[in-house]
């Protein structure tokens, strides 16, 4: 199969999950700290982790963009 169809595959399975995410309890406080400068989600050993592996201030699209582990 090509990329396209698990592109489509993916955003169909988020298009189905999204209104279960909105309309649940934490959805609002997550949305307020997407606001703030520096805000986490994840578990500390795991920012930690990703610290020690040097990702601070990259973004992962363009860094996925770059690998070349990605097929194109």
């Amino acid at each position: 199969m090509d990329r396209n169809h698990y592109v489509a595959a993916n955003r169909a399975a988020w298009d189905r999950s999204a209104p279960l995410h909105r309309d649940g309890g934490a959805w609002q406080q997550l949305a307020e700290g997407f606001a703030r400068p520096g805000f986490s989600c994840l578990h500390p050993l795991t920012t930690e982790l990703l610290e020690q592996a040097g990702v601070a201030g990259k973004n992962a699209t363009v860094e996925a963009e770059r690998s070349p582990m990605v097929s194109r």
